[in-house]
């Protein structure tokens, strides 16, 4: 069994001709030519290029460059030298005996003081190594010049805006003034605009191009505000715009002509008269006063006999049978016939009939 374990070697100071991956080998180079580039060097094969490209990783050439370094620190007493050849490339602790620094930064020609105050606003210039470069004043104006649709008494329209205050003042029923805590002035009748009171437009078209209006009123009345004395024949309702194919306009409400409330997707209206086909309408429930009848979909009748077999009768509200009786003696319930006029029945005979 081996107790040494030897690398690959060589006198020289070049590399194998081929070097396999995680190979180590060391050139010695006792020559001292390093005429191989390798010399006394340890290096290993490179995965990525075992045969061209092994990886250099330490040897006496870098020991050699520690042991005979000088470290040197610069500043404006002049160069202090540290070297490190000490045979061991020993690290050099430093202590405050053995370095005395001094740093003075080049002047920038900004001159010294302080800069900005009420009436002006600093500015700087600072340089890639975040040096003031350049220091300066902005000044600021003080007065504040304003216009308005008139000035009455000819008065200077100005104000000192370091002793002085601007008093923005409404007029009674037309501008309504505000200043909030924050410093934030409100003026009315502008982009919201809040009427405090009874609103009056008397006016052949009203317009209102809001996204979301809210009326408080419970009950929305419309086609005037006084009681009509004749029959106008005009439908009452909501028109409505929308488009699928092409611009559309609907229409539900109360048709006059047809005494209903009615629903029309496509509609025309001509002078408040609305005209189209009926649309398809979805509720979640609906309660009627009276039976619908068979014709709209419903049943004619608002109950039926429990346990009756419901059929139809044409266009007639819909009939049910009686329910069938039970012989609970010999367990078994009646056959569901018809008559001689196809009317459904129960029966307990079943007949074979003759022949």
């Amino acid at each position: 069994m081996a107790n040494t374990i030897q690398i690959k070697r060589t006198l020289g100071s070049t590399k194998p001709a081929s070097v396999s991956q995680g190979e180590l080998i060391y050139a010695y180079d006792t020559a001292g030519t390093d005429a191989g580039g390798f010399g006394k060097k340890l290096f290993i094969g490179d995965p990525n290029s075992p045969t061209n490209s092994p990886k250099i990783i330490g040897g006496e050439y870098y020991t050699n460059l520690m042991e005979g370094a000088t470290i040197e620190i610069y500043g404006p007493g002049g160069v202090s030298s540290y070297p490190t050849a000490d045979g061991n490339a020993a690290a050099k602790n430093f202590t405050d005996n053995d370095i005395n620094l001094e740093f003075s930064l080049t002047n920038t020609g900004v001159t010294s003081g302080t800069y900005g105050s009420s009436t002006a606003i600093p500015n700087f210039t600072v340089d890639a190594k975040g040096r003031i470069s350049s220091a300066g004043e902005t000044t600021v104006a003080t007065t504040l010049n304003f216009l308005a649709d008139s000035n009455t008494g000819g008065f200077d329209a100005a104000i000192a805006l370091l002793s002085e205050s601007l008093s923005v003042v409404g007029t009674t029923n037309e501008i309504v003034t505000e200043v909030s805590a924050d410093n934030t002035l409100r003026v009315g009748l502008a982009e919201n605009v809040t009427i405090t009171g009874n609103l009056t437009v008397n006016g052949t078209t009203t317009t209102v191009n809001s996204e979301t209006v809210t009326i408080d009123d419970p009950i929305f009345t419309l086609a005037g505000d006084t009681p009509p004395t004749s029959d106008d024949s005009l439908d009452r309702g909501i028109e409505f715009r929308w488009y699928d194919t092409a611009a559309r306009l609907g229409f539900f409400g109360y048709d006059s002509s047809a005494g209903k409330f009615t629903f029309i997707p496509n509609a025309t209206n001509t002078g408040s008269v609305m005209s189209g086909s009926a649309g398809t309408a979805l509720f979640g429930s609906l309660e009627l006063d009276t039976d619908l009848e068979v014709q709209y979909g419903g049943t004619g009748v608002s109950t039926f006999t429990s346990n009756g077999i419901v059929y139809g009768n044409a266009a007639n509200a819909l009939q049910v049978t009686v329910a069938g009786a039970w012989d609970s003696s010999n367990s078994i319930g009646q056959l569901l016939s018809v008559n001689s006029s196809g009317t459904p029945t129960w029966t307990n005979t079943i007949d074979g009939g003759t022949y």
